[in-house]
């Protein structure tokens, strides 16, 4: 799992009036210079779909080929440069809420996406996301795991992949990252219990979406996981945004 491909997602609670500001700096000047660095992948920016004081408006995700490519990032000088502006401009007028770090288990997609330049067709055709994070505890996490690789892998998750509009379904497990050599800005002020377990959707629309949620094969799914989980899962996260833009090298 250590080579497995790995994300961040880094969601920003900033003060009404500097909140255009800030979008504006992530967007046009820090996400630009940042994809030039060594070690990261890709920058996926997106704005929530439906207003939720339970989530930010905003949220981030970086791509990384693996954990330790992650972690060089912060060694280098541009690196370090955009981070150290950010922290000492940004610092007293927003904070991170979210700063979670995740690693592949299993992909599911819809198309190839082999190359570059497919992927890049890809996200621009699924910009409606779905996160779905479960609070499994360590001991139904064991279940959690057999379960999927027997019945979810196998059998149910391509049965959603089958319908209209679902273009990638991802699966992924928390890891813990050092915050070693970060500005201040990027440790959380607040505690944060992280879902273990974060499934990523990708649609191409909101109708697509709104198709899956009312679908038998949803109901199909939820009902089966019924069996490890007669209660059926605890969802921690639950909410969709929209892309607003991706930078990629």
């Amino acid at each position: 799992m250590e080579n497995a491909p790995t994300i961040r997602l880094i969601a920003t609670r900033t003060q009404p009036e500097y909140a255009e500001r800030l979008h504006n700096w992530m967007t046009e000047v820090y996400y630009p210079l940042m994809i030039t660095v060594p070690g990261y992948q890709r920058f996926d920016h997106y704005q929530i779909l439906k207003v939720n004081p339970q989530y930010e408006r905003t949220l981030g995700i970086n791509y990384h080929a693996n954990r330790s490519e992650m972690l060089k990032v912060r060694s280098d000088p541009k690196a370090i440069d955009v981070l150290r502006d950010i922290n000492t401009t940004w610092a007293s007028r927003s904070e991170i809420v979210w700063f979670a770090a995740y690693q592949l288990i299993r992909n599911f997609s819809g198309e190839e996406t082999g190359s570059k330049e497919s992927a890049v067709l890809s996200v621009e055709k699924a910009p409606i996301m779905h996160l779905e994070g479960y609070a499994l505890s360590h001991n139904d996490e064991e279940k959690y795991e057999t379960w999927f690789k027997k019945w979810g892998y196998e059998l149910y998750v391509p049965w959603l992949m089958k319908l209209p509009g679902l273009k990638e379904y991802s699966l992924y497990r928390l890891i813990n990252v050092e915050l070693t050599g970060l500005p201040d800005y990027y440790k959380t002020k607040r505690a944060v219990e992280y879902p273990l377990h974060l499934s990523i959707l990708h649609f191409e629309n909101v109708s697509a979406y709104e198709r899956y949620e009312k679908s038998i094969e949803l109901a199909g799914f939820r009902e089966a996981l019924k069996v490890p989980f007669p209660m059926g899962l605890d969802f921690k996260w639950y909410v969709q945004y929209q892309l607003e833009k991706s930078w990629r090298k």
